[in-house]
């Protein structure tokens, strides 16, 4: 084997160490001759290529740390959402963004306050018509897509909340907060329905 040929195996293997396997496949394909490609090492990149998931999209416009991703019941559509206190939706295919929710202040103290409100994770209903979001200062957010209007769901947490789900039907929402609660309401007309304690 060549000296170019070794050195392209060496720079394919640092590809894969990288997960960069687009690359390490473009120097795979580059190897021309017979003798390369039924070469111990081709075949060994070869498959070592097969054994990461391959990036497909990035979404790149937080403007600060992420802390949730979900798809939309349809896969067209990822919500997300963290430090910078907003809900972006992403195409899922292009990872353009295609909206941005921000929660308005509820009183007028909470718009002159510079209380953070980082939103920890979303979920969304099955139908994809609505959104959950759960806020670090405790409080959980039911948005409708249509509209792009949320209600407070009450009574809030004490602390952030951390997780959230439906259920397979769509008519109940759960949150868990640092409050050791699990609190579950129906989404038709919000109506705290259990409180489980730890």
């Amino acid at each position: 084997m060549s000296r170019l040929y070794v050195a392209d195996m060496n720079q394919a293997f640092r590809h894969w160490e990288q997960g960069e396997i687009d690359e390490l496949l473009a120097i795979l394909d580059k190897c021309a001759s017979a003798a390369e490609r039924e070469s111990f090492e081709w075949h060994y990149l070869r498959s070592l290529a097969q054994t990461i998931p391959r990036q497909v999209v990035v979404f790149r416009k937080h403007e600060s740390n992420p802390y949730s991703a979900v798809f939309a019941p349809d896969g067209r559509t990822v919500a997300s959402c963290g430090e910078d206190r907003c809900i972006r939706f992403w195409d899922a295919a292009t990872g353009q963004e295609e909206r941005v929710l921000r929660p308005r202040p509820e009183t007028a103290s909470e718009a002159t306050s510079n209380h953070k409100e980082d939103e920890n994770c979303v979920r969304y209903s099955p139908d994809g018509r609505l959104l959950a979001s759960a806020c670090e200062d405790g409080r959980v957010r039911l948005w409708d897509l249509t509209s792009g209007v949320w209600r407070a769901l009450s009574p809030k947490h004490n602390g952030e909340v951390l997780g959230l789900a439906t259920s397979r039907d769509g008519k109940l929402l759960a949150a868990a907060g640092v409050d050791r609660i699990v609190r579950i309401w129906t989404t038709t007309d919000q109506v705290l329905v259990a409180e489980l304690t730890g």
